[in-house]
């Protein structure tokens, strides 16, 4: 009797995202991860290598969940916190909130990137806060982030707004009039070193990123803004909504 009243008293905000945790830990967990591999290559069950990879997997990928929902739990508490109306309970029995919890869970657990594990948990946020963005599109975009790196995003968020990015990053014009705008993406993003055509070929063939002529050495609008209204959208959906700040 008191084992139940003490289940019955729970928070409500933790009962649930446990129960989201567990459901997706059986779709997704190491077990399935094995499964896959022994359906691939059965040669494999017989000599033992599932087990031996699954011993070291599970806990990774159990140590990457767990922290991902205890920040996504602090997370959603803070935006009810802040916004009239909001509860957990709209929240975790909204259908789109919880589709997309699911969608993202499989790249949180596998990840070591923070940023996006960060643009994930953004990614939950917006969409509880009703961030209009159409369906097929916001599946498309939890791909984008589950496929490019964070050096994408920080070229896609140069490009939002050049200007405001070298000021930011005290990068100095240098009395410059006319060059191009891979002098100074170069200058704004140097640990590329000298990769940056192949990611903003990336983004190109994305729709995030206007072709331009962003390699003409003579071309006076270097610090314009770059970004298609896909690459604008998708960099709303995941930062942090100002209602957080």
């Amino acid at each position: 009797m008191v084992e139940q009243e003490n289940k019955e008293s729970k928070p409500e905000t933790t009962k649930t995202i446990e129960e989201i945790t567990n459901t997706a830990t059986v779709a997704y967990g190491a077990g399935a991860i094995a499964g896959g591999i022994a359906t691939a290559n059965p040669f494999l069950v017989a000599s033992g290598a599932v087990s031996f990879f699954g011993g070291f997997l599970a806990p990774f990928m159990a140590k990457n969940r767990d922290r991902y929902f205890d920040e996504l739990k602090n997370d959603l508490e803070r935006l009810i916190s802040k916004v009239d109306g909001l509860t957990i309970e709209s929240i975790l029995t909204n259908d789109k909130v919880l589709s997309v919890i699911l969608q993202v869970y499989p790249v949180v657990i596998r990840t070591m990137e923070e940023e996006k594990v960060t643009f994930m948990r953004n990614i939950v946020l917006n969409t509880a806060l009703g961030i209009n963005i159409e369906d097929d599109l916001r599946s498309m975009y939890i791909q984008f982030v589950a496929d490019l790196t964070p050096s994408h995003f920080r070229i896609l968020k140069y490009f939002q707004n050049p200007m405001k990015w070298l000021g930011d990053h005290n990068i100095s014009l240098g009395g410059v009039t006319a060059t191009g705008r891979r002098t100074f993406l170069e200058k704004a993003i140097p640990e590329l070193k000298g990769r940056h055509d192949q990611f903003v070929a990336d983004l190109i063939t994305r729709g995030l990123l206007l072709k331009g002529d962003w390699l003409n050495v003579m071309v006076s609008d270097f610090t314009s803004p770059m970004l298609t209204d896909m690459g604008k959208e998708l960099l709303r959906f995941v930062e942090t909504p100002p209602k957080m700040n």
